[in-house]
């Protein structure tokens, strides 16, 4: 319940108990002089008439063109009424102060503050202010109207909410108040009974009446007084501290606190006892009303209410991030490929830690148990310190961070089932376990027997195929054989530890777009204001049409109008009614004379074709949300009937952060090609815009085939059905279940996937390295044996001076020594092995269409004009990457032999040992070089741009 307060006119809230004073200033409160009000946590009918409703506190019947229907809500500075407009009968919210509070020079200019901040927060999460103004000294606000109830009416009616839900919806009023902490300004009474309800369940956060901005300070509050909801203040509002972002943290945190558990962080009898409360006590635990919900999420939302700031979340922001990691994720077969790939890459850092392991400490095959005998201790040092290593690799790094290197590099993370939480390290532990005896039981079993000093049964010695090859595949088939859509794609090492692996949504990058603000003509003879706008130039003219530029003076926003003929067809209700963030919000509306004018909400940024003008060819990664939101707009506008009578890309208008709105009408005049009619269904303007911003420049629809711009193989797919290059679409809805399906999909190239290509990659260029140079042993033993050859051709030398037959018996002596090939034979052969490595990537590359690496994970080459790269192109980049490295190294075989000098003391061995070097570590220095330009520029390098290649997603 809520009591008025006779002095400050303040709101008091108590569960139980009437308190006996006024929280807010003091003075004692009687039966007599504290009057019941309304509940805002309960929100009661009002009688159905309007004079009862509004006589009951002096409000008047009617104030701005508004009839008040009925009283839907009120504290103790005012009531909220439903209303209805004279002129359109639109629905409306309208806001009223109380007539006992008017006397109050200070209250009143709260009043008309809570107008002017909250007109600025425009969010589809927001509560919209259609407008603020004042008549026959009665301030008001008009509202948009809440169909439906509030968070405090949902958990009264139902009881506490389920934990997927509580979240989710808490996660809809962190939007909104992130919306109004960008402009500066705190809402200071976030509370259940502030969070409308919408039609489809999703959630706005209301009554900006307690803002504070951040901008400028307001000296509207008296030192010491509190403003705010008793029961989810923070504690600074209660010292009557400052206030900043952390105290919507609090209130949000203490508004989850009641959605989950049904009551606030502290509800007592009176006013008096909670604020004292929450002042002094740690919020008790969530877990001591409802055991269910998990610890983790118990800190988060107990961290939220902590007393002070620095232990407090620091901003909604990390809030947020950490609230969304209780959703559970969407699991996808698709990520197999980059499972098998993030495995890869750990094992490839598993080899060179071990390798380090066995450097720093010196651990030989035997050395270090000396004690065994030598099978014994190879058998340990193959199989025990490489399951240790791995087991400490995988359980402390998925444990803690929840991510190896290579499922950090690839966007794949563990978590426990049903949520996106770190599994910890036991979790981890018996996770990676499990997996290493189900994929090769040969080592666990040999490790359990020797550490148990039992000799293994014969039966236990397979031969090395058989254990390095066999029963790995065949566990690996074994652990990923449960991996099934209704098992959530999970293994059996997964099922044992209660883990799965889930991927996160690739980044979008959020394009900052900088508004171009369209020309303002000025035209003679124009009426000065229309309604409540002020009218400053035309900004587009076009027939009997054109749409103005406006400012409404009481809030101070611009306004888009648009005036035409009054015998054309009104705007619709539904379109009146319209609160998608797809569509400007529309502010009013009339005639005057014979021509009827609409207002819009004027929002910076530019449009489309301006866009394209300014910066030339967009990327599908900033193209793509863009579509999206247009198709969105598109298909509900023609579920509801709002789809504007015209459609142009002139129409499509971008804010500064990339997002797509569809205007009524446009107001810029854009060239477009001859003859072309303007688009007429909402396919073709689809098909128009994404044109437009991926080649730049419009195309006339004569003009047939694919985009001319580099894409990936999903989104080449859904543009050639839009240019009929494939079987066309036949509704925006076939469009939008395509763009949903691909939504999981990577919109470009990142440096971690690319990151993730260049080790696969090197994993196989090693393996082909040894495997060729395998076909040639006595080269090695020439490289070993150079010291030995050059001293035994020394002393063949000074042996030839002094004793000819000696020299030759000696030389017939040392033939045991020397290796099987000549050296002239030796080098010919590994110089056609170095040739042949990049042949193979060449021709694998002219087959494969770049590689099976780039398959496994999600990777395609485009042309970069547009379609999927060419067979030659491919092979051609491949050409163009290998020829600098193979030419520098492969001039080392045009250098003289170094056994060909006998005397290394001697400067020419100096000088071509140095040669040698210089060939040698210059190839090596142009494959780094490679490396380090593939990661800084994911998408296009050298070789790329030579080739006319692009890498893209698939």
């Amino acid at each position: 319940m809520q009591l008025a307060c006779p002095h400050c006119h303040a709101t008091l809230e108590f569960a139980e108990k009437r308190p006996l004073f006024c929280a807010f200033c003091g003075h004692a409160l009687t039966n007599g002089q504290a009057k019941s009000v309304v509940d805002l946590e309960a929100p009661t009918l009002a009688p159905s008439s309007p004079t009862e409703a509004t006589a009951e506190r002096g409000m008047p019947d009617a104030i701005g063109g508004y009839r008040l229907l009925r009283r839907i809500g009120g504290g103790g500075m005012g009531a909220v009424f439903e209303a209805e407009e004279n002129a359109s009968g639109r629905k409306a919210a309208v806001k009223l102060i109380a007539p006992d509070v008017r006397a109050s020079a200070e209250l009143v200019e709260r009043f008309r503050q809570e107008g002017r901040l909250a007109s600025a927060v425009v969010h589809p999460r927001c509560v919209f202010v259609l407008n603020a103004d004042e008549q026959d000294g009665q301030p008001y606000i008009v509202m948009e109207l809440m169909p439906g109830s509030t968070l405090q009416d949902l958990v009264q009616e139902k009881g506490p909410l389920p934990l997927e839900d509580a979240i989710t919806k808490i996660l809809d009023v962190i939007d909104g108040l992130e919306a109004a902490h960008k402009l500066g300004v705190i809402h200071r009474d976030v509370k259940p009974s502030n969070c409308f309800l919408e039609a489809d369940g999703r959630v706005k956060i209301g009554d900006f009446g307690l803002s504070k901005s951040l901008i400028k300070e307001s000296n509207l509050t008296r030192t010491g007084a509190f403003l705010g909801t008793t029961l989810y203040a923070s504690p600074e509002q209660v010292r009557g501290d400052r206030v900043d972002q952390q105290t919507d943290v609090y209130s949000v945190a203490a508004t989850l606190y009641f959605l989950l558990t049904g009551k606030a962080p502290f509800q007592t009898g009176d006013a008096a006892a909670t604020l004292a409360r929450i002042v002094s006590d740690p919020a008790p635990s969530l877990r001591e009303l409802r055991p269910e919900i998990p610890a983790a999420l118990d800190r988060v939302v107990l961290r939220g209410l902590e007393k002070s700031r620095e232990r407090r979340w620091a901003s909604l922001h990390d809030f947020r991030a950490v609230l969304a990691l209780f959703l559970p994720a969407k699991a996808s077969i698709g990520s197999l490929g980059l499972r098998f790939a993030a495995y890869l890459i750990d094992f490839v850092i598993l080899v060179v830690v071990i390798f380090a392991i066995e450097f720093a400490f010196g651990f030989g095959r035997h050395g270090y148990l000396p004690s065994m005998s030598n099978e014994l201790a190879d058998t340990l040092h193959n199989h025990v310190l490489n399951w240790l290593t791995a087991l400490a690799y995988f359980a402390l790094l998925e444990g803690l961070f929840g991510c190896s290197v290579g499922k950090w590099l690839l966007r794949l993370r563990v978590c426990r089932v049903g949520s996106r939480t770190r599994p910890g390290f036991p979790r981890a532990l018996a996770r990676v376990f499990t997996h290493y005896v189900l994929d090769n039981p040969y080592s666990f079993a040999t490790c359990v027997f020797l550490v148990a000093g039992v000799n293994l049964p014969r039966v236990w010695h397979p031969g090395p195929w058989v254990v390095y090859f066999l029963m790995p595949a065949a566990g690996v088939l074994l652990v990923f054989s449960s991996i099934r859509k209704r098992n959530g794609y999970r293994g059996l090492h997964e099922f044992a530890s209660g883990t799965r692996v889930i991927q996160l949504p690739w980044p979008r990058r959020q394009r900052v777009i900088k508004p171009i603000p369209p020309p303002v003509v000025s035209r003679p003879n124009s009426p000065e204001r229309l309604g409540a706008f002020r009218l400053q130039g035309v900004l587009h003219e076009e027939g009997d049409e054109c749409v103005i530029l406006g400012e409404d003076t009481t809030l101070g926003r611009r306004a888009w109008i648009w005036l035409r003929p009054s015998t054309g067809q009104p705007l619709s209700a539904a379109r009146q009614d319209c609160s998608r963030p797809t569509r400007p919000r529309w502010l009013g509306g009339g005639e005057e004379g014979d021509r009827r004018w609409d207002a819009f909400l004027a929002l910076p940024g530019c449009s489309l074709p301006a866009l394209a003008r300014s910066q030339g060819k967009l990327p599908w990664a900033d193209v793509r949300p863009l579509l999206e939101d247009l198709i969105d707009e598109l298909t509900h506008a023609e579920k509801d009937g709002t789809l504007p009578r015209r459609l142009t890309p002139e129409q499509i208008w971008l804010s500064p952060d990339g997002r797509a709105q569809l205007l009524d009408a446009p107001f810029q005049s854009v060239p477009s090609t001859k003859g072309e009619p303007p688009t007429a269904a909402p396919l073709g303007l689809v098909r128009d815009a994404a044109l437009l911003a991926l080649e730049g420049k419009p195309r006339s629809s004569a003009k047939h085939g694919p985009v001319r711009a580099p894409l990936p193989e999903h989104a080449l797919r859904l543009t050639n059905r839009l240019l009929a290059v494939g079987p066309p679409y036949q509704h925006t809805s076939e469009l939008q279940a395509d763009f949903v399906a691909t939504q999981d999909r990577p919109a470009q190239v990142t440096r971690g996937l690319r990151a993730a290509y260049l080790a696969l990659f090197s994993v196989l260029v090693v393996l082909t390295w040894l495997f060729t140079t395998a076909l040639v042993p006595s080269y090695e033993g020439v490289q070993e044996a150079m010291p030995t050859v050059r001293k035994a051709a020394n002393r063949a030398h000074d042996a030839a001076q002094e004793n000819p037959p000696a020299a030759a018996a000696q030389d017939s002596a040392d033939d045991d020594t020397l290796p099987r090939l000549t050296p002239e034979a030796a080098r010919s052969l590994t110089f056609a092995a170095a040739a042949f490595l990049p042949s193979f990537w060449v021709l694998w590359s002219l087959f494969f269409r770049g590689g099976l690496i780039m398959r496994w994970l999600g990777l395609t080459l485009a042309g970069a004009r547009g379609g999927l790269a060419s067979r030659w192109r491919c092979a051609l980049r491949t050409f163009l990457m290998w020829a600098p490295v193979v030419s520098v190294f492969l001039a080392i075989f045009w250098l003289p032999p170094l056994l060909e000098v006998p005397d290394s003391d001697t400067p020419e061995f100096v000088h071509l040992l140095l040669a040698w070097a210089i060939c040698l570590w210059g190839a090596v220095f142009l494959l780094l070089l490679y490396a380090v330009a593939a990661v800084m520029f994911p998408r296009r390098c050298l070789h790329d741009l030579l080739a006319g290649t692009c890498l893209v997603p698939r």
